[in-house]
């Protein structure tokens, strides 16, 4: 198939319808002079159905719109198979069909905190210094919104999410910082205020040019009740029924295996099947302020001016592994494989789909990549997904060290005590459980077990699922994935963590 026309990819969207932290402990990695980093996409990006090429970018720099979504699974979008109708999705399935998708994308955490904090850094925990949420973002990262800054870009964010907030340490390089917050019921949505505040920022005047935004959206996280329940009451799941529709107890606490989290309960529903309907609810919902989003973009004639990167923090496991309604604890892929599209009209080809492995470290150089903003003094463990740097046209290769983890695939470390870490790559994942570490997320801090270290492998083209743990009988690819595996180990016990 051939290239789009540059016209071809511009996506016309009519209007909507509807501070520093101090530096808190030692062992962060000394930064390296600039590095831009190895190729990922080549000229063309293979398709079932052919190819299509993914331009240069253009000298101008563009305005950068960075859309977090908090707790959207990668498989509840329309555009990404899910068989629900209508879908819950149709703005993000359009922004899908008219960018470049990453279908075999992995966040770094399962838990926000984290996981925003390798958005906003391009390093995975050891060095950005977020290991779970509450934690903060100390002050010797050297951000995304400070290096856009630095090149000239006004910026802004709009939070839907307080754990990442200024107080935390996320607000380093931003000119403004909006935090909205529902109430403590979560029975108001938020996504649409930071719509709001997002088209405020956009009818400034003068309006600041170059920008970049980042608005991190909150609704899909539970509790279900944010959206109304009519935003879910017409969806048919004749198609996709839900695997598991029976009525868990409730835990005394917000985790635990087999139970309902007590955050997650509702006053009417009951079974699995009404929550994920629930859950769906709230994505459309959300869905629509993306959709907004973008109308504002078309209706100020920016959007073809503007790169626009859609991602999710991490997903949800609704009754999958026993992880009912919830994240945090496990890294299957219902809460670690997450969506991301890249979108920039007559700059990016529209329509592509990058099945190779992709790593939320991968953004942040991708982004300045895109921009043509130095990256000095970056040394990501990501690598940017564009060909070439459009600023100066070179290529360098990643640190060594660097180079072996990120050319070995994608990894998650988990938050919470039973420290896991995770492996991925666009057809196997390897799950590492270290020895005498708790597996039932209630065990109180400190507990030691006897329990051996445990190896997880599943074949993800297989068994997507992950139901068929194959580390016993594909022995061959649990000795090639496991020594990189071995060396993040040491880099994380370097750096003071526990693994």
């Amino acid at each position: 198939m051939a290239s789009l026309r540059e016209d071809d990819c511009a996506l016309q969207f009519a209007p909507a319808q509807a501070a520093k932290v101090p530096r808190r402990r030692a062992g962060l990695r000394a930064r390296r002079p600039v590095r831009l980093v190895a190729l990922l996409l080549a000229s063309s990006v293979a398709l079932a159905g052919g190819c299509r090429q993914i331009h240069r970018a253009l000298a101008a720099r563009p305005n950068i719109l960075v859309i977090s979504i908090d707790t959207l699974r990668f498989d509840h979008l329309g555009a990404n198979g899910y068989a629900v109708s209508p879908s819950p999705t149709p703005w993000i399935d359009r922004l899908i069909s008219q960018g470049v998708s990453f279908t075999h994308t992995a966040s770094s955490a399962p838990e926000t905190s984290p996981a925003l904090a390798t958005l906003n850094t391009g390093v995975y925990q050891d060095r950005h210094g977020v290991m779970s949420n509450r934690a903060s973002l100390v002050d010797d990262n050297h951000t995304l919104a400070e290096r856009l800054k630095e090149a000239g870009y006004a910026t802004a964010a709009f939070v839907g999410n307080a754990l990442v907030d200024t107080a935390h340490g996320f607000g380093q390089g931003f000119d403004s910082f909006q935090v909205v917050t529902t109430d403590p019921t979560f029975a108001t949505p938020v996504d649409d205020k930071l719509v709001a505040l997002f088209g405020d920022f956009l009818r400034a005047s003068p309006r600041p040019s170059p920008w970049f935004a980042w608005v991190h959206m909150m609704d899909p996280h539970g509790p279900y009740r944010s959206a109304a329940p009519w935003w879910s009451h017409d969806f048919d799941y004749s198609r996709a029924p839900v695997a598991r529709d029976d009525t868990p107890p409730v835990s005394q606490s917000n985790f635990g295996l087999g139970v309902l989290p007590r955050y997650q309960k509702l006053d009417v529903e009951k079974r699995l099947s009404e929550y994920v309907r629930r859950y769906d609810g709230e994505i459309r919902f959300t869905d629509a302020q993306v959709g907004a989003l973008l109308s504002m973009l078309s209706a100020m004639g920016v959007q073809d001016d503007t790169l626009v990167v859609l991602v999710a923090d991490h997903g949800e496991s609704l009754v999958e592994h026993d992880e009912l309604l919830q994240h945090g604890w496990f890294l299957y892929e219902t809460t670690v494989h997450v969506p991301l599209v890249m979108w920039w009209p007559g700059r990016i080809s529209g329509g592509s789909a990058v099945a190779s492995e992709t790593c939320t470290v991968d953004i942040v150089p991708t982004i300045l990549d895109l921009a043509g903003v130095s990256a000095e003094g970056g040394d990501f463990d990501g690598r940017s997904l564009w060909d070439e740097s459009p600023a100066t046209g070179a290529v360098s290769p990643l640190p060594q060290a660097v180079a072996e983890l990120r050319d070995a695939g994608c990894f998650t470390i988990g938050p919470r005590a039973n420290h896991v870490i995770s492996l991925r790559t666009s057809r196997h994942k390897l799950i590492l459980t270290p020895p005498s570490t708790p597996r039932d997320p209630l065990a109180p801090r400190g507990t030691v077990t006897t329990d051996p270290e445990s190896i997880e492998l599943y074949d993800l083209e297989k068994d997507p699922g992950e139901v068929r743990d194959l580390a016993t009988t594909e022995t061959d690819v649990v000795e090639r994935m496991q020594p990189h595996l071995t060396r993040l180990r040491a880099r994380l016990r370097a750096a003071g963590w526990r693994r």
